[in-house]
């Protein structure tokens, strides 16, 4: 037979096979473009999502060292023998919990359409 007179004939693609096309190509173009910034924290509705988790994280973060750094402070340099702890350390907290809060809210309150 000819080369030119062959018929293709496609294949039936499998439901798990990846399509048969450029698409490494243009994931490879696409992600040349991406910046900085999307590299480390995605694009779109991940973008979102990893803002809202990085903002709970460091929300945490910062309440647990203030109030690891107001124990110690109270505990071994006893400056002012009339500092209540629990109001120190609730002061700290009465910050953070509503920034974490308004970010779980963003995160499960947002619309779905």
């Amino acid at each position: 037979m000819d080369e030119e007179n062959e018929i293709l004939i496609d294949e039936p693609q499998l439901e798990n096979e990846p399509p048969k096309n450029n698409t490494s190509l243009n994931n490879k173009a696409v992600s040349e473009n991406i910046g900085d910034i999307a590299k480390k924290i995605g694009t779109g509705i991940n973008a979102q999502n990893s803002i809202v988790l990085i903002t709970i994280l460091c929300s945490f973060g910062v309440g647990v060292i203030f109030s690891i750094l107001i124990i110690i402070n109270v505990w071994k340099y006893p400056r002012y023998p009339d500092i209540n702890l629990a109001n120190e350390i609730k002061s700290i907290w009465q910050i953070v919990i509503p920034i974490i809060t308004l970010s779980l809210g963003y995160a499960f309150g947002k619309s779905r359409d």
